[in-house]
């Protein structure tokens, strides 16, 4: 049993082999002498286009996407077919005689002989014309890379500060500066030029592509200073006008230099330029501007320091009282006290909020008469107000009184 069973399944893997090669001869005849016809998806070709200088040449450019790729099916001998590779495949669309707007165009393929397309997926593109224009575009400095603790780059000097985009009109007017792109680590102590390839941004700092720029890099100057904080002297001058009332200033104590750390070291207080209160009216932020030695600059830490100053606009109001609204306070028992005075009118003054809400009633004008006898004389008007004012003025400050005894 055991050789009989041993040599069925020596003949079954024999059975095997032979169907194999059997399969693998067949294959190769089909391949060889056959070669049947096949289809092949080539996927992502680029799509070039044709005469772009037509249409800059009538003031015009793309705008938006300008990037296109298409899907190609081929069909032809399999034996041909392997060989074939993405670049085989070429697709172009032509720009010629397109004007503005949105454009479409047909695309065209060119493929290897012996063979034929049966399917271009998109077989049609759309792309956008728009006037050419040009604008001016301020350079703007930003930093990668960590520089040494302590130091900064300074001494910066750019140029060009501007430079010229051209492109569609929607993207040049996309492009909001240009950016130069400094790597800390390129400066050092040594002031040296590097030059930076200038980048348009919009105003998020995301690139705009499709513009071209005029300077083809930005030469940028400068080195790493040393930075130390000193103490900050601001003085303020001139008196604000009368019609204001300034509340608060609020301003920094101290302030963050940089320079050469020779120079640095017989630095310990910076001066700034005299703020003028009398020029202020509202409550606003005013720019500091420090009185620095030379080779010396504002640190990034300070690079903007304001003194906010708060201000409140002033207000006068009027009340006038009749002599029965005078009040007569300290007056003997038995002793009555006659005001011979037609009105007096009482102005207060103070913060606009304060004043216009005040009432008549919330001012009390008065005289005093204690230990006063019978008589005549001119005594001073009083006022008293619970309210925070700034003044309280009566005219008059006085007031002619008759002292008599009650009648009985």
């Amino acid at each position: 049993m055991r050789k009989n069973k041993f040599d069925f399944l020596q003949g079954a893997t024999v059975n095997k082999i032979i169907s194999i090669l059997i399969a693998i001869f067949l294959w190769a005849y089909v391949i060889a002498e056959v070669n049947p016809v096949t289809q092949q998806t080539m996927v992502g070709i680029p799509v070039q286009l044709y005469n772009i200088e037509s249409i800059s040449e009538r003031g015009l450019a793309l705008s938006g996407e300008q990037s296109f790729t298409v899907n190609v099916v081929l069909e032809g001998k399999r034996r041909d077919m392997v060989q074939v590779s993405a670049g085989d495949v070429v697709a172009t669309a032509d720009l010629f005689g397109f004007g503005k707007g949105e454009n479409t165009l047909s695309v065209g393929v060119s493929i290897p002989d012996g063979m034929s397309i049966v399917e271009i997926r998109p077989s049609k593109i759309k792309v956008t014309v728009e006037e050419l224009v040009t604008a001016v575009k301020p350079v703007k400095l930003e930093y990668s890379g960590i520089a040494a603790e302590g130091f900064e780059p300074g001494g910066i000097a750019v140029n060009p500060v501007e430079v010229e985009v051209t492109g569609a009109e929607s993207a040049v007017g996309a492009v909001s500066y240009i950016r130069a792109n400094v790597d800390l680590e390129d400066l050092d102590a040594e002031l040296k030029t590097i030059q930076i390839r200038p980048e348009p941004v919009d105003i998020e700092g995301a690139a705009v592509d499709n513009v071209k720029v005029s300077a083809k890099s930005i030469n940028v100057t400068g080195r790493l200073l040393k930075t130390k904080e000193v103490r900050l002297r601001v003085e303020f001058t001139g008196d604000p006008d009368p019609l204001y009332e300034v509340k608060y200033i609020d301003v920094a104590d101290t302030i963050t230099i940089k320079g050469e750390a020779s120079v640095l070291e017989g630095i310990d207080t910076v001066t700034a330029e005299p703020i003028d209160l009398s020029t202020i009216s509202v409550t606003k932020k005013i720019k500091i501007n420090p009185v620095l030695p030379e080779g010396v600059e504002v640190a990034e830490a300070s690079g903007s320091i304001h003194a906010e100053i708060g201000v409140q606009a002033m207000a006068n109001k009027a009340f006038i009282y009749e002599p029965d609204e005078i009040e007569v306070r300290g007056l003997d028992a038995g002793l009555n006290g006659d005001i011979k005075v037609e009105k007096i009118t009482v102005t207060a003054s103070g913060l606009k909020d304060i004043i216009e809400g005040l009432e008549k009633g919330d001012i009390i004008p008065y005289i005093d008469l204690g230990g006063q006898p019978e008589g005549v004389g001119n005594y001073q008007i009083y006022l008293e107000c619970d309210k925070k004012t700034d003044g309280l003025i009566s005219d008059p400050t006085a007031v002619y009184v008759i002292i008599s005894k009650n009648s009985q």
